[in-house]
């Protein structure tokens, strides 16, 4: 059986795409978030392809040898991206093996108060790498600098969680970036979920002073009543 080598990037080489990137992903306020696919295999080499999808919206599709449903979800008070959902499915027509590499990302972050947390969950009869990536040039798709990553899972469910903190003041992107490799000698499939958000800190909260006085009063009757059971015993 051929066995499917799985790298997860330190860098993502897709110069010849820049341009594209640039128009497609311009800034933040685009009124549709953009994903960008890579496909690579040894029989087609490689193919890219940028997709628009509204927040709530799905997109199905097909590159390379992997068929695709992508589905956005409306972002939440906390979220720093929309949810990913993705579902993925080959065959064996093509006999060979492949790569899908997802890029997901925005732009504009201005500094967080809290750390930001990434999240991926599925299963897969594949393997799958999972990475968070930020750039202080605030580029769309760029893979600056790794702020969390997880993985490479495979052959069955999965889960991840990592979490860390950018201080940087200046405005920042934010980018997802998923790697799916497939042994197409056999059928497969990939199915997964993801969120990056800014978690709420935790505030512990503060009796005010009209509060303090009662409850220390009953902090008293307390003692008191404990001390004249003590002395009946």
């Amino acid at each position: 059986m051929l066995r499917t080598k799985f790298r997860f990037p330190k860098t993502l080489l897709i110069v010849a795409t820049a341009g594209l990137l640039g128009l497609a992903f311009a800034s933040s306020s685009q009124a549709v978030p953009v994903l960008f696919l890579s496909y690579q295999s040894a029989t087609t080499g490689t193919l890219t392809q940028a997709v628009s999808i509204s927040n709530g919206g799905t997109y199905t599709g097909v590159l390379g040898n992997f068929s695709l449903s992508i589905t956005l979800g409306t972002p939440t008070a906390d979220a720093l991206l929309p949810e990913l959902d993705v579902t993925t499915s080959t065959t064996t027509l093509a006999r060979s093996a492949g790569t899908l590499t997802i890029l997901f990302s925005d732009t504009s972050f201005g500094s967080l108060p809290g750390s930001i947390n990434s999240q991926i969950n599925g299963l897969t009869n594949g393997v799958v790498g999972y990475g968070t990536y930020v750039d202080a040039a605030n580029n769309p798709f760029a893979t600056t600098t790794l702020l969390g990553s997880a993985g490479p899972f495979s052959n069955g469910p999965f889960a991840g969680n990592s979490s860390a903190t950018f201080a940087v003041p200046q405005p920042f992107s934010i980018t997802e970036m998923i790697v799916i490799s497939q042994n197409f000698y056999t059928n497969g499939s990939t199915s997964f979920g993801t969120k990056v958000t800014d978690p709420a800190l935790d505030v512990v909260p503060v009796p005010d002073a009209g509060a303090a006085a009662p409850l220390f009063g009953l902090a008293l009757l307390g003692i008191g009543i404990a001390r004249w059971k003590l002395a009946a015993l």
